[in-house]
């Protein structure tokens, strides 16, 4: 069962999938995980995970047009790489959610009206769709809230802990 049918993934989501234990089991539930080839290529070859998601992760390449673009949302929006405005013209352009944590990212989407995915949602639908128990969902939860994204998302994550447990 897909959690999502599409879904642009950002190298740090990548990395907190991974710290958590759930990399696989999470690319395994999306019908066509997505990320930017540059990320891929390039950032995803100094990972010890580069190997599931190199198998499992399509590629997506920006044209030239879409490069003018990642340019131009750098220069709007302040301290955005080049990596994540490239991911943002990715989620415009083929009308994909980004899956990100990255505050600028998140801010810069949610301007242009685009959708994002959060960590915690990637997490609740796992349980709900029964890829993941609930056990591991408490456990995914706390790590969320106590080191990954310390203060981020605390009402939420008692939240969903409590709605895991019941």
């Amino acid at each position: 069962m897909s959690i999502f049918c599409n879904l642009i993934f950002d190298a740090n989501v990548l990395t907190y999938l991974y710290e958590l234990g759930l990399l696989e089991t999470c690319v395994k539930a999306v019908e066509h995980p997505f990320t930017l080839d540059l990320i891929r290529d390039v950032e995803l070859k100094r990972m010890p995970w580069a190997d599931v998601v190199r198998r499992e992760v399509g590629v997506l390449s920006l044209d030239e047009k879409m490069m003018e673009d990642a340019v131009s949302f750098m220069s709007e929006c302040t301290g955005l790489s080049f990596y994540d405005a490239g991911l943002i013209v990715l989620g415009k352009c083929f009308g994909f959610p980004v899956f990100t944590e990255d505050k600028k990212m998140i801010r810069e989407l949610l301007r242009l009206g685009l959708k994002h995915v959060s960590l915690l949602e990637v997490v609740e639908a796992l349980v709900s769709a029964k890829c993941i128990s609930c056990g591991v969902g408490v456990d995914s939860v706390d790590a969320i809230a106590s080191k990954l994204l310390p203060g981020r998302y605390t009402k939420d994550c008692e939240r969903l802990r409590k709605s895991f447990l019941s």
